[in-house]
């Protein structure tokens, strides 16, 4: 999995002037949103790490279920990871086929 080219986070949410601002204060989304909007776009960062950290669990547990034959269980692993996938894939990442759910 490759991450795209993102400002690293912590995003920060200037709630004054409903923009986002990376941790040295310097505008990542600039212009005016919805409040609600800005403090989701402002998690994006922690969101993606989330994410990620999902995606190689329910991997890993995917593998542990089939090794152990409970095939539904790791059905539903790989169900979940390729939901995560698909929703990191549209945030720009990149999968390495061999890492394939």
């Amino acid at each position: 999995m490759k991450r795209p080219d993102i400002t690293p986070g912590p995003w920060i949410l200037d709630a004054s002037r409903n923009r986002i601002l990376d941790d040295e204060g310097c505008p990542i989304a600039d212009g005016y949103c919805y409040s609600d909007d800005a403090r989701a776009i402002a998690a994006l960062p922690d969101l993606l790490a989330a994410l990620e950290t999902a995606y190689k669990n329910s991997l890993s547990m995917a593998r542990q279920h089939k090794l152990k034959g409970c095939y539904g269980s790791a059905n539903e692993h790989i169900a979940t990871a390729q939901s995560i996938r698909a929703a990191l894939t549209k945030a720009g990442y990149t999968f390495d086929d061999s890492n394939t759910p």
